[in-house]
């Protein structure tokens, strides 16, 4: 299982989020797109090549954002409003998302764990811990990571997403 690490940074200039491994290595990076009605986010690998968008929808009765691959396919993360525990559906895939009041989630493909995203607390600015058990699978798991961030900023929660 490999760990990543989402960290917002304070007071940039530019939203920019960067993906780091267990050592600190950088292995991906986030940009917002600033001046846009939507919050839209674009994920790049080290060397600087696109592997997603997260994109919100904006006419939408939950929360949800768009999940956009290089390889053409076009995901929608949207939040079950009607369940106990705060859980994401990707629809058009396999995948759920389900959360604990704590914003640790479990993410399972056809029901087995593929991964968690846990958000660190204690911390000066959001942060994500990521684990990963399918390198294939970390942009889906990052760009989930990014989602949550901006849906938990929105509820103004400062922590769980429900």
């Amino acid at each position: 299982m490999r760990k990543l690490y989402v960290k917002q940074q304070l007071l940039s200039m530019k939203d920019r989020f960067y993906i780091k491994d267990a050592a600190g290595n950088d292995v991906y990076y986030a940009e917002e797109k600033l001046m846009s009605f939507a919050k839209r986010f674009f994920l790049y690998d080290k060397d600087g090549t696109q592997v997603a968008e997260v994109a919100q929808k904006v006419k939408s009765w939950s929360t949800a954002f768009y999940l956009r691959t290089t390889d053409g396919k076009e995901l929608l993360i949207q939040q079950k409003m009607m369940s106990f525990k705060p859980k994401f559906e990707i629809i058009g895939s396999d995948i759920v998302m389900e959360g604990n009041w704590m914003s640790k989630f479990q993410v399972l493909r056809n029901g087995q764990q593929i991964g968690y995203v846990n958000k660190q607390w204690m911390k000066m600015a959001d942060s994500y811990e990521i684990d990963c058990l399918h390198r294939t699978d970390e942009p889906l798991l990052v760009a989930f990571s990014l989602a949550l961030d901006y849906i938990d900023s929105m509820n103004g929660s400062g922590g769980s997403v429900g």
